[in-house]
């Protein structure tokens, strides 16, 4: 596959296998197909990493069909069992991707591997936009799924098959006579993901020509102004004396911005501090708190476990007590 190929030429030359998130349905051993053959061609190790939840009643056997995949294509395989917590009104889903993509990141850690790569491609792109959408993100939500990024650990995540439409991944399936394992979960519209792809996303492609490239491309748009926005905040922030070590910026200086920039520095600055982006309504009003307080005022506002405060003409996040 041409577009795996050119991804795996592009790569930093870095030591340790490629590791290759492998689930058994389709999209991820074409992934693991196509990557095992490049990798095997360019003298490169790979590791097909598997999570076992538990969720499904065929988890066993998607397990064991994962590790025969390995070893059919002479691939290195690793697995690791998670319990998926199910905490009152948390989104299962959520919390199973939360917990797989932990597992991930330690089994890559464990094995040497520096990257890691994932199965997503245009269509879960056009899906991921379109549930953003449908939940009011701003431009970072609306940028959908990045191809390439490293996180805080320092490994590094890759779509490789991004760019590449459902078709795409279809006909290399059927040319190559791959098996693949179905998870029935798909098959249900009350998860939201499955409902926009069964419902929505036909009509959209009956509708609009080139769908998904179209709303692919749109997220890369998305994530360009994110990025803008990013140095913008940036910007605001040197001149609002931001202190990355103390983590506190000016509130005087954030009272001076126009609405705005100060509601998209203060965004920044909580994501800067590790913290998830409060909705629209709780973002004005912790702006109008922190901003409009007298000077020697002290704010304290709840935010994701922390403590968003003002003390002393300084906005801060604190561990709450």
């Amino acid at each position: 596959m041409r577009a795996v190929a050119t991804w795996l030429d592009a790569l930093p030359a870095t030591g340790g296998p490629l590791a290759f998130a492998l689930s058994g349905g389709r999209d991820s051993i074409v992934l693991l197909d196509a990557g095992a053959a490049a990798l095997r061609a360019r003298g490169r190790g790979a590791l097909g990493l598997h999570v076992h939840h538990g969720l499904q009643a065929g988890a066993d056997r998607w397990s064991a069909f994962c590790a025969q995949a390995c070893a059919d294509r002479g691939v290195a395989y690793a697995e690791r069992r998670v319990v998926v917590a199910r905490p009152p009104r948390a989104s299962l889903e959520a919390q199973a991707r939360e917990a797989r993509y932990a597992a991930l990141r330690e089994l890559a850690r464990e094995h040497g591997a520096h990257a890691v790569a994932l199965a997503h491609h245009q269509d879960d792109q056009a899906e991921t936009l379109l549930l953003q959408l449908g939940r009011g993100a701003g431009p970072a939500g609306l940028a959908a799924m990045p191809a390439s990024s490293t996180d805080a650990a320092g490994l590094a995540w890759y779509r490789p098959l991004l760019g590449l439409p459902r078709a795409a991944i279809d006909a290399y399936a059927r040319a190559a006579r791959l098996q693949w394992v179905e998870d029935p979960s798909n098959d249900d519209t009350r998860l939201r993901r499955n409902a926009v792809r069964q419902r929505v996303a036909p009509a959209l492609a009956s509708t609009l020509p080139g769908y998904p490239g179209t709303l692919a491309r749109a997220a890369v748009h998305q994530a360009e102004a994110a990025a803008l926005l990013d140095a913008l905040a940036e910007i605001d922030a040197r001149d609002a004396r931001y202190d990355a070590a103390g983590g506190a910026i000016d509130a005087a200086a954030l009272a001076g911005l126009p609405p705005a920039r100060a509601r998209n520095l203060l965004r920044w600055f909580l994501h800067a501090r590790g913290l998830p982006p409060p909705t629209s309504a709780r973002l004005e009003a912790m702006l109008r708190q922190l901003a409009g307080a007298r000077a020697d005022a002290r704010v304290a506002l709840m935010h994701a476990g922390t403590v968003v405060g003002r003390h002393r003409g300084r906005v801060f996040v604190h561990a709450a007590a």
